[in-house]
């Protein structure tokens, strides 16, 4: 009975020992009651918190990722039809470029001859398989245009108008079958009668007929109108001597021509309405 008694007077001592140093260091000062406080609560709450943080911040980063994509996104987009629109404006500036170019070279045509009346208009046509023979332009009775009129382009004579409508013409060029110019070979004045022909004007190239010697021509010689008959201005030039040959007939001698013009790149032309024929 006396162990018993002894035991629980022991527990009883520790307990209340354990208690009163407790309520002591608890009650020793409101700061460290605060700090102790504190620092339970942050040792409970502090894995939550970082989990929730870790959690927020993963689908910060996935939210933000989108949000860049889909800026990123369109600013691509507005880039792409930036350059679209930068493209358009070089190919626009080219244009004008050539188009200023031709203007002047058409312009030295009219100061080289005054006595010129011409209308400039653009090819906005061509025979379908047909890229030498015949083109159509944007111009026609409205503009001045009759047939027969002379077509040429700064490199030098073009064909002349076959047909022609209100406001617009077909123009037959000097390779065509159908085409026949009066012309001499410039450095020897040699007359001559120039010719398109079906078996030549599938190579892009015409014919200078009834030159009266082997020596009226040779390869490199120039080619001109004569002015004769009255259909063409005359010194327009034609072409340049590839070869030249024995007629059939053997009584006169031919010269292939290479035109001056390139009809198959050919985009604007000037068409002489009136001239003073010499």
């Amino acid at each position: 009975m006396k162990k018993f008694l002894k035991s629980w007077v022991f527990l009883f001592v520790v307990v209340f020992t354990v208690v009163f140093l407790t309520f002591m260091v608890l009650s020793s000062s409101e700061v460290q009651k605060v700090d102790f406080v504190r620092n339970i609560t942050n040792v409970i709450f502090t894995p939550i918190q970082n989990g929730a943080a870790a959690v927020g911040n993963f689908f910060s980063d996935k939210l933000s990722y989108f949000t860049e994509f889909d800026e990123l996104k369109k600013e691509k987009g507005e880039l792409e039809q930036r350059v679209r629109e930068l493209e358009s404006e070089n190919r626009e500036l080219e244009r004008f470029r050539d188009e200023n170019g031709e203007l002047r070279e058409y312009l030295g045509i009219k100061e080289e001859h005054p006595e010129y009346e011409f209308v400039m208009a653009e090819v906005i046509a061509r025979d379908p398989g047909n890229l030498f023979y015949a083109f159509t332009i944007d111009k026609g009775e409205l503009a001045g245009i009759e047939l027969k009129d002379t077509v040429i382009t700064p490199d030098g004579l073009c064909g002349y108008v076959s047909e022609v409508g209100t406001n617009w013409a077909k123009v037959t060029t000097i390779i065509n079958s159908d085409s026949v110019v009066g012309a001499l070979v410039s450095r020897t004045r040699d007359a001559a009668v120039l010719e398109g022909g079906v078996d030549t004007q599938k190579e892009g190239t015409c014919r200078l007929t009834m030159l009266p010697s082997e020596k009226s021509a040779s390869v490199g010689d120039t080619a001109e109108t004569s002015g004769l008959g009255g259909l063409f201005p005359k010194g327009l030039l034609i072409g340049t001597v590839t070869r030249v040959e024995p007629e059939s007939h053997g009584i006169s001698y031919y010269a292939e021509i290479e035109p001056a013009v390139d009809f198959e790149r050919i985009r604007s032309v000037c068409v002489i309405t009136s001239f003073t024929a010499e």
